[in-house]
Order: C-alpha cells, then sequence, then structure tokens
C-alpha cells in the first residue's frame, strides 16, 4: 500500500471535506416567552424534543404551535432554529423572516439568517449582515462564532481564530459570573440565550481553523471538547476524523467518519475518507468496498472521479 499516493490524491479533498461540513449542526433555542396557554404546552413539549435531539419531533410541536393564534418571535425564532437542526434551510428561513417582522432588531433571529446564508454559499452576504449585527451587538457570543467562521472560510484564519476565541471567552466570563451570582444581571434566563449553545459550535469551527493551520493536535483538542459537550455535532466529529486521519491516527479517525455516518448515512465525503482510513489501517477489501460504494453513490463528482482513480490505479493494494 502506498500512503503517499493516497495522501497526495486526496490532499484537496481534505479541505473540501472540511468547508462543506463546517456548520453542520448550528443555532440555539431561547425561553419560552408569553402565549397561548396551549400553544406555551405544545413550545415547552417541541424544547424538550429538541434538547434530546428529537428535531424532526420537535419541528413538528413547533408547527402545532404556530397553528395556535398569533405566534410571539420567540416562538417563530425557536420554530425556525428547528427546522434548521431538521435540515429544512427554506422553512427555517421563512420563520425566522417571520419573527423579523415582529422584531426587527433580534438578534437570534438575525445570526440564523446570517447562517443559513453561510451554508448556502452566500458569504459576502452572510459577511455583510454579520457584521451589522456585531455593529449593533458586540457582545453577541453567537454572532462572534458564526462571523468568525465566515473569516475562516474566506480564508482569513488569523482574524477568524481571534473572533472564536473572543466568543469562547465571552462565554466562560459570562459562565462564571453566572455560577458565583457576582452579577445580578446574569442569572435567571441569560440576556443573550444562544449563548450556551455557541460553545461547542464555536469550538467546532476552531478546530476547523487550526485543521486548516495544520495545527492537527490542536484541532483534535478543540473538537473533543465540542463533542464533550454537545455529541451530536456531525461537523466536530468530521474535523476529528480530518485531524485524526493528518496525524497518521486512522483507527481514530475511521471511528470518527464511522460515527459521522451512523447519523448521516449519505455522508459520501464522511464515507471516502472511512474507506481511505481503513485501508492505511490495511484493511484494503473493506476500505475498496466503502470507495465502491461512494462510486455508486455517483456524487459528488469530484469525489467519485477520485475515488475510481485510486480504485482503478491499483495503488490501494500495492505494499
Amino acid at each position: 500500500m502506498r500512503a503517499d499516493v493516497i495522501d497526495a490524491r486526496t490532499r484537496r479533498l481534505h479541505w473540501a471535506t472540511a468547508v462543506a461540513v463546517t456548520l453542520a449542526i448550528f443555532g440555539g433555542c431561547r425561553p419560552v416567552g408569553a402565549a397561548d396557554p396551549r400553544a406555551d404546552g405544545l413550545h415547552r413539549q417541541a424544547l424538550a424534543r429538541l434538547h434530546h435531539g428529537d428535531a424532526g419531533e420537535a419541528a413538528d410541536s413547533f408547527s402545532q404551535a404556530l397553528l395556535i393564534g398569533n405566534p410571539t418571535p420567540v416562538l417563530l425564532y425557536n420554530a425556525a432554529y428547528a427546522a434548521y437542526r431538521r435540515g429544512d434551510a427554506a422553512d427555517a428561513r421563512a420563520l425566522a423572516l417571520r419573527a423579523l417582522d415582529q422584531a426587527p432588531d433580534d438578534p437570534l433571529a438575525l445570526a440564523l439568517i446570517g447562517l443559513l446564508d453561510l451554508e448556502a454559499g452566500r458569504l459576502a452576504q452572510a459577511e455583510a449582515n454579520l457584521r451589522a449585527l456585531l455593529a449593533k451587538h458586540p457582545d453577541h457570543a453567537l454572532a462572534t462564532a458564526y462571523f468568525g467562521h465566515c473569516l475562516a472560510l474566506k480564508g482569513e484564519l488569523a482574524a477568524a481564530r481571534g473572533h472564536l476565541e473572543r466568543a469562547l471567552a465571552m462565554i466562560r466570563e459570562r459562565t462564571a459570573a453566572q455560577a458565583s451570582g457576582a452579577d445580578p444581571a446574569l442569572t435567571g434566563p441569560p440576556p443573550d440565550p444562544g449563548a450556551e449553545a455557541a460553545e461547542p459550535q464555536a469550538l467546532a469551527s476552531l478546530g476547523y481553523v487550526l485543521l486548516r493551520t495544520e495545527d492537527y493536535a490542536g484541532a483534535v483538542a478543540a473538537c473533543k471538547r465540542a463533542l464533550k459537550i454537545d455529541p451530536s455535532l456531525v461537523a466536530a466529529r468530521q474535523h476529528l476524523g480530518l485531524a485524526h486521519f493528518s496525524l497518521g491516527q486512522c483507527r481514530e479517525a475511521a471511528d470518527a467518519f464511522a460515527q459521522v455516518l451512523r447519523s448521516r448515512p449519505d455522508d459520501q465525503r464522511a464515507r471516502y475518507h472511512l474507506g481511505l482510513a481503513l485501508v492505511k489501517q490495511g484493511h484494503v477489501e473493506q476500505g475498496l468496498e466503502e470507495l465502491r460504494r461512494v462510486v455508486a453513490a455517483g456524487k459528488p463528482e469530484e469525489l467519485v472521479r477520485q475515488c475510481r482513480e485510486l480504485i482503478e490505479g491499483g495503488t490501494l493494494t500495492e505494499n
């Protein structure tokens, strides 16, 4: 087996994967606001389901709550976030815009719109909107984390790292103040309900930046911290696998990619890297089978082409 051939052929896809999965699970819900008692009950039920990772069931409960009376901006935002977690970007945007119709300066709804722009590849629009949001709310941890990742996707890695580390510092400061009770404004419902969710997401994005700057050990540490807080963060697990792979820790890489595929079985980039990690461990036939499954899926085209070259070239079976 020629590991150098594997590494050379997959270098571009390594970074393409990191960009593609970076913000897989972002956002954060806020406390329930005043509403019709029936809608309030469904709202709380939906939040509990979302907290336990049942995004689909949570979205269904939110849909029922939205049919009762006039929904509050809080309900609309949380329903938008649930739709995002379910993978319905169009519904998430529509609900977030409805929230903004009622509360035009709502920072969480604005941040979610920025995130959706990021994931749709509208980097310039996302950057402009997040920059404007931070001009009004400079201490908004979630928006700071999103903006940091926007800069990372643009390749401005040093600036991105600064924003991500600042977001994490804000979260640590507020957590300490809440724990000590030193700041009465930080006891009870937090002023920025998205801040708690921002911590694992900022760590996942920091892992991406460290991966891009080839600090693979640092990326592993950041992603592990993110996953300890929120094990459902697919992006963090993808970055963890890539960092382990880059360090030559192929068993750990394979474990990470296999976990990604358990939650996202159609993730062909994770399957591709799982195949390479298995091959580099010496499990050649298992690895080849994973690559054949990528080819059978037929997309993304560049990935399929790389897999065909590796399989047909015979380099994976050379010792």
